[in-house]
């Protein structure tokens, strides 16, 4: 009846809305209800991307890029990155708030498979990027970006800096949003591994200690078990 199109897309906006609402960094990676939520909903949500992506490049990006918790957790890295590969290509002229979220989810999954050369060129488009934008939620999980970067590059000092400065960013954060803890608490864990790899075992205890005692503040027992 000549319906298709208006209904493919109030599948896309439907379901592109149900990730995105809730895809803002104060909600925690590893929340049980939301990873539940787009899990059943995952095919509804492979076919709005794949509607989104020749339709509305804008939106496909930003969905895309809300989706990382989902892929990490899943372990599908590789599709996730595929996703972001994709969107990333069909959308140079993407709003820098869109573009600094789905940079940071596809640096962190090629970080995640080890891949430090596509990482170390979505770092470095990312970094620099969530510096100028008004958004310190951007600019922890950039600074977390390119602190693992460092460190999965043996270069310490450098991991250690990026993420000392993402430690005070965070207890900055914790005073308008207590949950931000969870975020500080995984800081001071990788901090904690940095000490480690330099033989300082006396700072490494230290570092962890401070990182569980953060992470139950806030019962986020999904970074606790790294």
């Amino acid at each position: 009846a000549g319906e298709a199109g208006d209904i493919q897309y109030q599948h896309a906006t439907y379901f592109a809305s149900l990730a995105t609402s809730t895809s803002d960094t104060r909600n925690m990676p590893g929340d049980r209800a939301r990873l539940d939520q787009l899990t059943a909903n995952y095919p509804d949500l492979r076919q709005a991307l794949a509607w989104l992506q020749d339709h509305d490049a804008h939106e496909a990006l930003y969905l895309a890029g809300s989706l990382f918790d989902l892929w990490h957790t899943t372990g599908m890295y590789s599709e996730g990155r595929s996703w972001l590969q994709r969107t990333l290509a069909n959308d140079a002229d993407a709003p820098p708030e869109i573009l600094v979220s789905a940079l940071g989810a596809a640096a962190a999954l090629a970080l995640l498979q080890g891949d430090l050369h596509d990482a170390a060129s979505l770092v470095h488009q990312e970094l620099p990027l969530a510096r100028e934008l008004d958004d310190p939620y951007g600019l922890l999980v950039a600074l977390i970006n390119a602190g693992l970067l460092a460190y999965s590059q043996s270069e310490f000092s450098g991991s250690q800096a990026f993420f000392d400065e993402a430690h005070q960013l965070a207890v900055a954060l914790e005073a308008e949003d207590p949950n931000v803890r969870a975020i500080t608490g995984t800081v001071l864990g990788n901090l904690g591994s940095i000490a480690m790899a330099e033989g300082d075992i006396a700072g490494a205890t230290v570092a962890f200690t401070a990182s569980v005692e953060s992470l139950r503040q806030v019962n986020y027992p999904w970074a606790s078990l790294g």
